[in-house]
Formats: structure tokens, C-alpha cells, sequence
């Protein structure tokens, strides 16, 4: 019957001296809420079952049934459906047969949802008496689920109802597919329930059963904590669109936000994780990969490290997938995992070089590892070329740094890479050999005494950089250029011995013009003391040489800071003199006895301690200081590097003057030569255009310098390449008095007779 037909019966009952109960069934919470309101008139009373429960139980059924049955007038009773079908279909049957034969004092009508299945009397006079009204729908409603929540997920919902004996009330006017109830009781405790029911247990069911987007998540991926932290999380926010907006900014974010993964709580990385699992990643292929394969937060990092190694360095693909790890690593690198990887890395042999970055002390000290395993197979472009990805600071320490003298720039160059490839090489040994004889920076080079005289010491500041040597001048040029600092490199010798407390005349001439001097100990502290474990008896690899281009960094940083301040026009850095790694590795005593024992590593000795002049050794303010990597038998062995002879990168010192670069100063190719053409008779010549007019101008071009030469017009520069012969695109990096102005400028090289051959 319709509801229309419904109200009919109901009204002719209530007006008629009929005394026995009737029941109306209703097929939705809609109806029974218009039901409600068309009888909530005049002396009509309604009674929820809810009334007759108490804290999180069904209703009293029993009581209920004894109270309303003396009621007088009129009463609907309501509520009592929900109560029934927990309990199963037999008693939902055997209730409604004793409603119905129920002698009341009153009008009793007993308001039903759903129940119509269970309202087929056998007694044929109970529906022709019109005592059972089942209202029917053209509309299928389905059954409300029951959501059971336990009462310590109670915070992680917002909408439900706190106990049974709320819920009775509400069920039957629920018209949701799901009516959520915050109870102790269990799914176990109504084993016949004819209405489906659903539990929230844990942290991680009540996200999955109230977040839709959450439907995929599996429980591996957290611990029952992590679960809790989500599920308290979410529930501060409207949906999870909302959370993932105000906890990273959004899902296009996900995989950009780990520059702050340092400041994030272990539980909020954790959550990222999760939401990196469930939202995926479009613009990191690494990170998709490597998520795609990882089911818990805590082998996250590790398989970050590790999954590198499923792809060959030659995959055309490796690169782009190398520099997504390694953007990301600089965020959330661990020592812990990183060690574990370089176990795992060493298997790739040589090739592990290209797996490696230099983000943690492990990967340093296997990066150093590989270069001097290997340092047969690789030459010094091929480390280059490897590094470019791997370790910046460690190519632009091995960069090459151009003196006027071919013979420095060539020493240095070997040095260096001998330096980090932990041995001396047959060239090496040679070039040393002969210039601890030949000496021949004497006939090149000014003492540094002679440059520093000459510069200016107006509104100057200067650093002393206790045991600075000229290999890092590559290093230095890079890390300017970076800070958008100019630097005027000078070069010039120390006096000997090498050590601090024979160079520090260049201190008193700056105080005589009050110019300040700080004095900077790090290097050296990291050269002579041994720190951490630089020890050369315990370590032999050179991995002291990552503190040492940290220092420099930091230095510079200062300096850019202090010229910042205005206070300063220029900053000068200022040598006391080198050191030497080389003469450490050599190990080698020669064959005088010294009686000062320890002074200097061995490196020097008073003239009156041996009565025999060796050699390879040069006599300077009473001492005799080797030239070669030798040093005095009796002499203490340094701990990390050394200082005290004569050897070039003892000798030589840099002065170097530091000014902000002018923010007006322009550097390009001139339009005209961003295509050049070259062949085996004709050389590559590009014209650079500068925005000032310099003296000392040169480029460098893929390791060679090329000598810039001025035009009729000054701001213009020719640059003749003769050995830039390969077709393709081609970069240039421009350098004024030893500073670079400008990187990676790009031009073309096309074959000359190329394109005329085509039309013949």
C-alpha cells in the first residue's frame, strides 16, 4: 500500500473503539520522518525504544513493551526495528507475534522500518483487521550498514553515535548507506544480526573505512603508531584533498617538498610516504620506481640507495635517473643506509663510481676508494667526465687552474689527481725528481713579499689562510663564481722552510697600514692534527680532502659576507704556504740522520744537524729543505699532509684579492658566432662580446685554454680554438685575471664544405 492509504487505515483506527496494537512498516528513513511529523499532533505521544536503554546497550524490550501497554491516549512507539535485527530473524518474528497479541490500555502503534519480511502472520485476521500496514516503494532502498567503531578511534570520526542505545534512536532515521556508532560491543557479539555489520578496530580500519581515496592503502606500509598519527591527523582536516594540501602543499608538491624533509617529525615522513604510495608520481621516474617496489616506510631510504643499481650506467635512461635520486638524496640522505649501500655498490666494480654521490661519509671515502682501485683504468678526463654527476666540489677541486707557467699547470693538474687517487704516478715521481733539482719556480716566480707590497690596502680586509696552497686555486675560482665574487689570483713563493713561523712578514705590513688580519687555522689544524680519522696510519685514503674544500667554502662564504656588509672594498687571502699529501704517501726516509727528531715530518733540518748538503735539497735561512718527497731520517711521520720543504705545492702561495662583481658586467657570444665553421686547415674562432674592457681575458673550452685577443672595438674578443675541430654543440666559460665571468656560453661547430658538397 502507499502511504496515502497507510494514513487512512491509521486514522480510522485511531478513531475507532478499536484497543489491540497495530504495526506500520515503512520502507525508508524519509518516510518515517514524514510519518513523524503527520502524527506528532495534538495529544499523540511517540516513545523511542532508546529511552529504555541504557549506556551503550539495546533497549530494555521487555520494560518497554510492560510501559507502553498501560499507557492511556495515544502512542506511537518508534526505534525498536534496529533492536530487533541485531538480534536475528527468529527474534525479530517472535516479538512482532507478541506486539501484536499485546492487550494495551490506549492506542498502541508500533512504527517498524524494513521489517516487512518478518511481518507475515500465519493468523489470516490479523492483516484482513488492517492491524499490519506494510507500506511499499517503487524505489530499492538498501540496508543501512552498521559501522562499529571502538571507543579509541573515537577521535578519528566525525559524524557517528556515541554508544547502542543513541544509535537505536538514529538508525531508523538514517538515511546514509552507513550509520557509524562509537561502541565496546563487536561484530561477535550478534552473530544473527540481520543487518550488515562493519568494524573499525585499529587506526589504520577507521581510515580505510572513512576516507574513500584511502580504500587501496595496505596495513604493511605502517605500524599501528603510524596508523594512529594519520587517523588524529586527518581528523583536523575536511578530507584528505584538505590534509595533503596543509601537510605538503598538495599532491603536484609530493615529490618536491623533501628540500624540507629535514624539519618534518619521523611521523610525517612516514605520512609522506604513504602519500606519495597513494597519490603516485608523475615528474620523478626514480621515485615512482623505486616507491612501486617498497610496501614499508622503513626500507624507504635504504631501497632509495639500492634500486640505482638495477639500472646499468649505460641505460640510456641512467642519468635522468641518477639526477632524480640524487636531488632527492641531498634532502634525506642517511649515513646508516648509505654504508649499507656501498657494501652493496662495490660489486659494480669500476662502474660503481657512477652509482656513488658525495652526500655522506660513506660514499666519500668509496668514492676515493674506487678512484685509487681503479686508477689504471680511468685517466684524469674519464674521472672528470664521471664526477660532473657525482661530486661537484670534487671536480672543481680537480679543475684545472691555469698558470702562466705551462710546467704548474701541468704539475698541479698530476698532483691533484694523485691526491685523491691515493699514489704517485711514474710521471709524478719524474717531474719531482727533476725539479728538486732544477728548482725551477726560482726562475718564474717572485716571492710573495714582492706582490703583497704592491697591493692596495684601502678599505681592506685580510684572511690568513694558514697552509692554503695553490691546488685549490681551481676550487676557489668555482666557488666565487657561484657567490657572484670576483677574484684576482696572484701566485708567488713562500720563504723557506715552508712553515708558518718563517712566512708571516706579509702580517706586519698590514698592520703597519692598520689593515685587520684574521688569522684562519682550519686547514691547517685538518692537515697537521689528525681529526676524525685522517690519521694516515689508520686511513690511507685522502678523505681529509672533503674537510679541507669545506673550510674553503665556509671561508669564502664569510668573505662574501663581509663584503656584503659594505664595511669592505676587497678581501685579500693571504698564504703562510702549501702542503704536501704526496710526501706523506711516499714513505720514504733518505739516508741522513737528523738530531732535531720530529721537527717538520722530516721535511727540513738546521743546516748544523748534517755536514753533507743532499741533493735534492735547497739551503734558505739556515736550513736544508727537501725538494722531493723525501724527508730526514729520524723525522716524525705526518698524520695527514705536510709542510717544511720545498716542493711546489709547498712553495707556491696564492694572494688573492676578492671584490663583489659588478652587477652592470655582461658577458656573451656575439650573435654572429654562435655558429662557427671549422675544418682541418680552417680553426673554430668565436667573438665574445664583455661590458668592460679587460687586459687578461682567456676561455676555457672542453679543458683547454684559449687566449682571448682584443678587436678594434674593446668590448668585443676574438677566440681562436684550434683544437675544437668536432662538429655539435660546444660550451665556454670565460675567465678575467684568473675569474670566471661566465659559464657554460654555448656555440655550434659546422664542418666548412659540408653544406656546398650537397650541390654537387
Amino acid at each position: 500500500m502507499t502511504i496515502a492509504e497507510a494514513y487512512k487505515k491509521v486514522d480510522k483506527y485511531l478513531s475507532s473503539e478499536f484497543q489491540s496494537p497495530i504495526i506500520v512498516d515503512l520502507p525508508s528513513a524519509k518516510d518515517l520522518s514524514e510519518f513523524k511529523t503527520h502524527y506528532h499532533v495534538g495529544k499523540n505521544r511517540f516513545v523511542g525504544s532508546h529511552k529504555y536503554a541504557i549506556k551503550d546497550n539495546l533497549p530494555d524490550i521487555p520494560k518497554l513493551l510492560n510501559d507502553v501497554s498501560l499507557l492511556s491516549g495515544t502512542t506511537f512507539l518508534t526505534g525498536i526495528s534496529v533492536a530487533l535485527k541485531l538480534k536475528g530473524a527468529k527474534e525479530t518474528k517472535r516479538f512482532l507475534k507478541n506486539f501484536i497479541s499485546l492487550e494495551a490500555q490506549g492506542k498502541l502503534i508500533l512504527v517498524t522500518v524494513q521489517c516487512a519480511d518478518y511481518l507475515k502472520f500465519s493468523d489470516p485476521r490479523i492483516s484482513a483487521a488492517n492491524r499490519v500496514l506494510i507500506v511499499s516503494s517503487d524505489t530499492n532502498h538498501p540496508i543501512t550498514t552498521l559501522l562499529f567503531i571502538s571507543k579509541k578511534l573515537k577521535n578519528t570520526c566525525t559524524v557517528y553515535s556515541d554508544g547502542l542505545d543513541k544509535m537505536v534512536e538514529y538508525y531508523d532515521q538514517s538515511a546514509d548507506m552507513e550509520c557509524n556508532v562509537v561502541t565496546s560491543k563487536t561484530k561477535k557479539d550478534f552473530p544473527l544480526s540481520l543487518i550488515p555489520i562493519r568494524e573499525l578496530n585499529s587506526s589504520f580500519d577507521s581510515i580505510v573505512g572513512i576516507y574513500s581515496a584511502l580504500s587501496g592503502i595496505e596495513e604493511q606500509w605502517g605500524t599501528s603508531e603510524q596508523w594512529e598519527y594519520l587517523a588524529n591527523t586527518l581528523i583536523k582536516r575536511s578530507n584528505w584533498d584538505d590534509f595533503l594540501v596543509s601537510e605538503y602543499a598538495g599532491i603536484p608538491n609530493l615529490a618536491n617538498c623533501f628540500h624540507q624533509y629535514s624539519s618534518y617529525s619521523p611521523n610525517k615522513k612516514w605520512a609522506h610516504f604513504v602519500s606519495l604510495k597513494v597519490c603516485g608520481v608523475k615528474n620523478n621516474e626514480y621515485l615512482s620506481y623505486v616507491l612501486g617496489k617498497t610496501d614499508r616506510y622503513e626500507n624507504f631510504i635504504q631501497n632509495f640507495y639500492n634500486f640505482i643499481l638495477d639500472f646499468d650506467t649505460t641505460n640510456k635512461h641512467f642519468r635522468n635517473l641518477y639526477l632524480e635520486r640524487r636531488n632527492i638524496l641531498k634532502n634525506v640522505a642517511e649515513e646508516g643506509a648509505a654504508s649499507e649501500f656501498c657494501k652493496i655498490v662495490s660489486g659494480k666494480n669500476e662502474k660503481a663510481l657512477g652509482y656513488l654521490t658525495d652526500y655522506t661519509w660513506s660514499e666519500k671515502r668509496m668514492l676515493l676508494s674506487v678512484i685509487a682501485k681503479y686508477r689504471d683504468i680511468y685517466t684524469i678526463d674519464k674521472v672528470q667526465a664521471l664526477l660532473t654527476d657525482v661530486s661537484p666540489d670534487l671536480l672543481a677541486y680537480l679543475k684545472k687552474f691555469r698558470f702562466k707557467e705551462d710546467i704548474f699547470t701541468h704539475y698541479f693538474e698530476m698532483y691533484k689527481y694523485c691526491k685523491i687517487a691515493n699514489y704517485i704516478s711514474d710521471e709524478m715521481k719524474e717531474i719531482v725528481s727533476e725539479q728538486a733539482i732544477k728548482r725551477e719556480y726560482n726562475k718564474y716566480l717572485v716571492p710573495r713579499a714582492s706582490i703583497v707590497s704592491k697591493l692596495s690596502k684601502e678599505n681592506a680586509l685580510v684572511y690568513f689562510t694558514d697552509a692554503m696552497g695553490v691546488e685549490y686555486l681551481g676550487y676557489i675560482q668555482e666557488k666565487l663564481y657561484e657567490l657572484g665574487l670576483v677574484g684576482n689570483i696572484k701566485y708567488g713563493l713562500c720563504n723557506l722552510p715552508s712553515i708558518t713561523s718563517k712566512n708571516k712578514e706579509f702580517v706586519g705590513e698590514f698592520n703597519l697600514s692598520n689593515t685587520p688580519v684574521r688569522d684562519i687555522k682550519a686547514i691547517d689544524e685538518i692537515k697537521h692534527n689528525g681529526v676524525m680519522s685522517y690519521n694516515y696510519e689508520t686511513e690511507k685514503l685522502p678523505i681529509h680532502l672533503y674537510s679541507e674544500l669545506s673550510e674553503i667554502q665556509t671561508l669564502l662564504k664569510h668573505v662574501e659576507s663581509d663584503l656584503l656588509s659594505g664595511q669592505y672594498r676587497r678581501i685579500y687571502l693571504i698564504s703562510d704556504h702549501g702542503a704536501s699529501r704526496l710526501a706523506v704517501i711516499n714513505e720514504h726516509e733518505n739516508k741522513w740522520e737528523v738530531s732535531e727528531k720530529g721537527q717538520h715530518s722530516g721535511r727540513c733540518c738546521p743546516k748544523s744537524d748534517i755536514s753533507e748538503k743532499p741533493e735534492q735539497a735547497t739551503e734558505e735561512n739556515d736550513f736544508w729543505c727537501l725538494a722531493n718527497y723525501d724527508r730526514f731520517r729520524g723525522g716524525r711521520k705526518a698524520n695527514v699532509e705536510v709542510h717544511g720543504g720545498a716542493t711546489l705545492e709547498e712553495v707556491i702561495v696564492p694572494i688573492i684579492e676578492i671584490t663583489r662583481q659588478s652587477a652592470s658586467l655582461k658577458c656573451m657570444i656575439d650573435s654572429q658566432s654562435t655558429i662557427v665553421t671549422a675544418s682541418f686547415k680552417k680553426n673554430a674562432v668565436v667573438r665574445i662580446y664583455i661590458s668592460e674592457d679587460f687586459e687578461d681575458v682567456k676561455v676555457l673550452v672542453e679543458g683547454k685554454y684559449y687566449e682571448a685577443h682584443k678587436t678594434e672595438n674593446k668590448y668585443y674578443y676574438t677566440v681562436e680554438m684550434p683544437d675544437v675541430k668536432k662538429a655539435g654543440m660546444h660550451t665556454m666559460d670565460v675567465y678575467v685575471n684568473n675569474s670566471i665571468i661566465a659559464q657554460n656560453l654555448t656555440f655550434e661547430v659546422k664542418k666548412e664544405g659540408i653544406n656546398e658538397r650537397k650541390f654537387f
